[in-house]
């Protein structure tokens, strides 16, 4: 008819990373991550099986203000039928660099946010940390590989180790924001339609202060109070403490 339709067949799990009810993401030493990694790359290439299965979506939702309507520690996996729009326009822009450049959008911005220093957070030999220009949330985090893999479970256990003590710190800088405060940490994976070896993963974590309004929703331009650079130094100021 007039309109399209597709059936919302998937997979949508829940993953218990702690048998402690009260029990904080930023408190779980870096072994427990390790085991989550291992565990969320296994589920995903599961779920990247399934016929009806497109796109796999990891991510925690921390606070009630990100939308975590269960306060016991958990991840969600979620999969869906069909290439999320923001995927969609991530692949398009990657596609359109590398066949103007050659070479990888997201290793060109590690490059140039190594150079440029305003925006770095922390590095080591495996990860780059950064606040994204022109970021949509306030104090945005990206944790972004050095070495180009597309989907988490092609980490190694080096790199697992040291995501591990990555994000655990990351969050726990987080955390300094403000008391009590809700985040979202997304995963960005590649949909399984996708060139090989064109997307670059990494790891997404949003602060949620404050929420979109009518501006946002009618023109889908995102008002940032808080300049990148501005929360570069704050988490960098965090990682001196």
């Amino acid at each position: 008819g007039f309109y399209e339709s597709l059936g919302g067949k998937g997979i949508h799990e829940i993953v218990v990373d702690t048998p402690e009810h009260k029990m904080d993401t930023s408190d779980e030493n870096d072994e427990h991550f390790v085991r989550l990694f291992k565990v969320l790359g296994k589920r995903l290439e599961l779920m990247m099986k399934n016929e009806n299965v497109e796109y796999v979506q990891i991510f925690k939702n921390n606070g009630p203000f990100a939308g975590a309507s269960i306060t016991h520690s958990h991840w969600q996996i979620m999969s869906i039928p069909v290439m999320a729009h923001e995927q969609e326009m991530a692949l398009k822009a990657y596609s359109e660099y590398k066949e103007k450049n050659g070479r990888c959008l997201m290793c060109d911005i590690i490059e140039h946010e190594r150079k440029e220093k305003s925006r770095m957070v922390f590095e080591n030999n495996e990860f780059s940390v950064f606040t994204p220009y022109a970021a949509r949330q306030s104090y945005e985090l990206w944790i972004v590989p050095k070495r180009h893999i597309s989907t988490i479970s092609e980490l190694t256990e080096e790199e697992m180790i040291s995501l591990a003590g990555v994000l655990k710190d990351m969050i726990g800088r987080v955390n300094n924001i403000m008391h009590n405060i809700s985040f979202n940490i997304c995963i960005q994976e590649t949909p399984k339609s996708a060139p090989e070896g064109l997307f670059h993963w990494y790891i997404r974590i949003l602060p949620r202060l404050g929420s979109w309004a009518g501006f946002e929703f009618a023109t889908r331009c995102f008002i940032n109070p808080v300049v990148p650079e501005f929360a570069a130094e704050f988490y960098r100021k965090q990682g001196e403490k």
